[in-house]
């Protein structure tokens, strides 16, 4: 299975579509360091705040809850299991998953390569990292273009008692993103403390 996995993912590396000519970006070594640590952590990430154009990930807020998680580290490629929920079931929600293998790279780029890509919820897979901290992360596409109307953003977090420790982010978020003309997800409006949906209300 793991060969398997493996074969896949080294595969896909090789087609993974591109989201157009890179800009230079300046290095930032402590942010490559805490994406690293982030990444390679045993805690798992929850997807808090996205902002992406409705045929991937959440789509138009279908698919929720979403969970990466550690589970080995292999040849500098931090291997998750990706979970997410399906609420569009009238009696429950339906908990999916991919596996994915993040790399953060030394250009301030971040990629991310999942089984199952042309499986519903597609997941981009490189992505510029805009802002690394010890508790979250927010990765982003086309933030400098158009004045950020076409910006794709994932704002990446675990659990901690302080919500100084996500300020950073937030304000990262915020600034990158907050100009984009895409739909945003929030995962407190679906989620509860342990990100699993919510139950439906009448």
């Amino acid at each position: 299975m793991k060969l398997f996995i493996g074969s896949l993912l080294f595969a896909t590396y090789f087609t993974l579509p591109c989201q157009g000519t890179p800009g230079l970006r300046n290095i930032d070594n402590d942010k490559l360091d805490m994406a690293k640590k982030l990444l390679g952590g045993t805690d798992p990430l929850y997807l808090v705040r996205a902002v992406h154009p409705p045929d991937i990930l959440t789509g138009k807020n279908e698919t929720v809850c979403w969970t990466s998680t550690r589970t080995e580290v292999k040849s500098q490629k931090f291997i998750h299991n990706i979970t997410y929920y399906n609420i569009t079931k009238p009696d429950s929600a339906v908990m999916n998953y991919k596996l994915g293998a993040w790399t953060v790279l030394p250009n301030m780029m971040v990629s991310l390569q999942t089984t199952y890509r042309k499986r519903k919820p597609t997941i981009p897979g490189d992505w510029w990292l805009e802002e690394a901290e010890e508790n979250c992360t927010v990765l982003g596409m086309h933030v400098h273009y158009r004045y950020g109307e076409s910006a794709i953003c994932l704002y990446w977090a675990k659990r901690s008692s302080s919500n100084s420790t996500y300020l950073p982010c937030d304000n990262g978020y915020k600034e990158k993103c907050r100009n984009s003309t895409f739909k945003e997800y929030n995962w407190s409006n679906f989620c509860d403390y342990d990100n699993k949906p919510k139950p439906k209300t009448n």
